[in-house]
């Protein structure tokens, strides 16, 4: 007859915690999360331009009246996407990639605003981000300088 008392179990025991230290190593340190750093911006003013506008119909009209990009400054390659996060809640980002600027390539803008019963909007939060041109600083999304 074979008997197992707990002994028999103490090594195994080890092993499992060994393996699971490690298992949960490689979660925490093996896995780079990429968390983009963002300069908050102000929208008091913006509020102000658009309180009770209702010319403004999508969330998309509405981060490119903000950027305000002018024609004059060259061809502009802009891209927009929003979404809704909310009842009337929307997350919308705007990249502007390949800037005319030596050392900065893009910049990103992203905003969340409502929009009001009476077809205005407000916004709720506005803050930014870019990336620098090869060689001139970093090329990822954060809000270290360029050169």
């Amino acid at each position: 007859m074979f008997v197992l008392n707990k002994n028999h179990f103490e090594p195994m025991k080890h092993q499992l915690l060994k393996l699971l230290i490690v298992a949960l190593s490689f979660v925490v340190f093996g896995c780079k999360q990429n968390v983009e750093s963002f300069e908050v911006l102000d929208f008091t003013t913006f509020n102000n331009q658009i309180s009770g506008k209702k010319d403004i119909s999508t969330p998309e009209t509405l981060i490119l009246r903000y950027y305000n990009w002018s024609e004059s400054e060259g061809e502009a390659n802009i891209q927009v996407e929003a979404k809704e996060v909310g009842s009337d809640l929307y997350a919308i980002t705007l990249i502007h990639d390949n800037l005319k600027d030596d050392s900065l390539f893009g910049i990103k803008i992203q905003m969340r605003a409502k929009k009001n019963e009476d077809g205005s909007w407000k916004v709720k939060t506005l803050k930014k981000n870019w990336r620098c041109r090869e060689n001139r600083g970093s090329t990822e999304w954060g809000v270290s300088l360029c050169y």
